[in-house]
C-alpha cells in the first residue's frame, strides 16, 4: 500500500530545511510520496539543490514580493503567511490525484490544523524551534499570573524565573528579549499557534532527549496528543571531493586546526549597519582568523575585513565540520545551534530575535559550550568593537583552560548526538505516523 504525505513549511530557510530533511532517509521503495508545498520563490531556490527521491514540489504564489520586505516588516510577513497561503494550499489539496494520508505542517501554521481537521486528514505539526522555547510559550500564562508580563526589560530583565515547567532558572530577558520593545504582534502569533497545537494529532519536535530532556518530558505531560522528538533534522555530513571543493574550503584547508572563527548571523533577520560595522572592526582588531557569511553585504564588507574571508553563502554544516574551525559566532537560530553542536564547535552567542536568546542561554549555561558576546539584557544595545575584539581573542585562545573545557565538552556532546542519529533513522518515524503510530 502506498502512502501520500503533504508537507507545508513556513516559507523561510530555517523552517523549510528541517521539514525537508525529515524525509532524507526515505527511499522510493518505502512506498511514500511527499508533496512538498513551497512558494514560487522557494521553488526556484530549491530547484538546484538535492532533495529526497520521494519528494515532489508543488508551488503557490509568494506571500510578499521580496526578502527585503520580509526582513523590514517581520510582523507584516507573519500576517501575510497566515492569510495569503491558505487559499492556494487549499487549491493544491483539491487538485491532488490521491488524497493525503497525513499532513505535516510547520508548527507556526495554525490554519493548516484547521484545514486538516475540516478534511478529516490527520495533522502532525513540526515545531521548528527548540522544545524549551515551546514549553516557555505554552506556559506563558504563568508569567502573566506572576506579574512577569508585561514588564520593562531594561529594569527587570535580569530577574530569574524559577517556576516555568520544563525550564531551568531563566532570566526574563532570555524569555522575552527576542521579541523587542514592541513584542505584541509576533508574540501573540506565537501564542496563538501554540494554542492550536492540541487540535492537531501529533507534535513532532526537532530535537533529542540528550539536548532538551526536561522540556520534552514537560510537553509530553502537558499535551493530550502524542509528542515525539524526531531528531536534529539536518542534512547528512558528506565532504565534497577534492576536485569539487569550493574556494572557501580551500581557504580553510590552509588554516591551522581550531584557528578559525566562523561568523554567521542567520539567513533572514539582520543586525543594524552600525552593529555589523562594530563586529567587523572588532574581529579585525582581535587578530583572530575568521570567515564571515554576509550575504548581500559581502562585496561591501570584503575590504573592511582585511585578511578575513567574506562569502555570500556557504555549506554551513560542511564549514562547521572542518578541522580548522574552532568557534562559531552565531545568532543562535535553532538550526545553526543544532549544526554547531553536532560538529562540536563552541559558540560565541549573539542572539537577535525570537527563540535565539533562550537558545543562547542553553548553550552557555546548560550545555556549557559557549560564551556570550551579546548579553541577554542588551538586545537593542550595540556591542562595541573593543569588547568584541577582547572576547573573540580570548574565546579562540586554545591555551586557555576554559576554552579547552568547552572544546572537550563539544567533542563529547557531538559524539553522543552522532551515535543517536545512527540509532534512530527518520524513515522509521515517518512510517510509524503513517501507520497511526506504534513507536515501541
Amino acid at each position: 500500500m502506498g502512502y501520500h504525505v503533504v508537507a507545508i513549511p513556513y516559507p523561510g530557510r530555517g523552517h523549510i530545511n528541517p521539514l525537508l530533511n525529515l524525509f532524507n532517509s526515505l527511499v522510493s521503495d518505502d512506498g511514500i510520496l511527499v508533496t512538498f508545498v513551497v512558494t514560487e520563490e522557494w521553488l526556484r531556490l530549491l530547484a538546484a539543490e538535492p532533495r529526497p527521491r520521494c519528494v515532489r514540489f508543488a508551488s503557490i504564489p509568494n506571500v510578499l514580493p521580496s526578502e527585503t520586505l520580509r526582513a523590514a516588516d517581520f510582523p507584516g510577513f507573519i500576517e501575510a503567511v497566515n492569510t495569503k497561503m491558505v487559499a492556494p494550499v487549499d487549491q493544491i489539496l483539491d487538485g491532488l490525484e490521491s488524497p493525503p494520508n497525513l499532513i505535516i505542517a510547520d508548527g507556526c501554521l495554525t490554519w493548516a490544523v484547521k484545514m486538516g481537521n475540516r478534511r478529516d486528514i490527520p495533522v502532525a505539526l513540526l515545531w521548528p524551534m527548540s522544545a524549551t522555547m515551546l514549553t516557555a510559550m505554552f506556559h506563558f500564562h504563568l508569567l502573566e499570573h506572576n506579574g512577569h508580563f508585561p514588564v520593562d526589560l531594561s529594569e527587570r530583565g535580569i530577574e530569574r524565573v524559577e517556576y516555568l515547567p520544563g525550564l531551568s532558572s531563566t532570566s526574563l530577558s532570555e524569555i522575552l528579549g527576542g521579541f523587542g520593545g514592541n513584542y505584541s504582534y509576533t508574540l501573540s502569533t506565537f501564542r496563538e499557534a501554540i494554542s492550536f497545537t492540541p487540535k492537531a494529532n501529533y507534535l513532532l519536535l526537532s530535537t533529542l532527549h540528550e539536548l532538551e530532556n526536561l522540556a520534552i518530558e514537560s510537553l509530553k505531560s502537558e499535551f493530550s496528543i502524542l509528542v515525539h522528538p524526531v531528531g536534529l533534522l539536518l542534512p547528512p555530513l558528506s565532504p565534497a571531493p577534492d576536485n569539487l571543493k569550493p574556494e572557501y574550503t580551500r581557504w580553510l584547508d590552509q588554516r591551522q586546526e581550531n584557528s578559525v572563527l566562523y561568523v554567521s548571523l542567520g539567513s533572514f533577520l539582520y543586525v543594524s549597519e552600525e552593529q555589523m560595522g562594530e563586529i567587523v572592526a572588532g574581529l579585525v582588531g582581535s587578530g583572530v582568523s575568521f570567515m564571515l557569511v554576509a550575504r548581500s553585504k559581502a562585496k561591501r564588507l570584503r575590504e573592511a575585513c582585511g585578511e578575513g574571508l567574506v562569502v555570500e553563502w556557504c555549506d554551513q554544516l560542511g564549514v562547521l565540520s572542518h578541522a580548522s574551525v574552532g568557534g562559531f559566532l552565531s545568532h543562535c537560530g535553532w538550526n545553526s545551534v543544532k549544526e554547531g553542536i553536532l560538529c562540536g564547535v563552541p559558540f560565541l552567542t549573539f542572539p537577535i530575535a525570537a527563540d535565539q536568546f533562550l537558545n543562547g542561554k542553553m548553550i552557555v549555561e546548560e550545555w556549557k559550550m559557549g560564551w556570550r558576546l551579546r548579553k541577554e539584557t542588551s538586545r537593542d544595545c550595540v556591542v562595541m568593537r573593543d569588547e568584541i575584539a577582547a572576547i573573540a581573542r580570548g574565546f579562540m585562545n586554545g591555551e586557555d583552560g576554559r576554552v579547552k573545557d568547552m572544546r572537550n565538552r563539544g567533542r563529547e556532546l557531538s559524539l553522543v548526538l552522532r551515535n543517536r542519529i545512527v540509532q534512530s533513522p527518520q524513515s522509521n518515524i515517518i512510517k510509524a505516523f503513517l501507520q497511526r503510530v506504534d513507536l515501541t
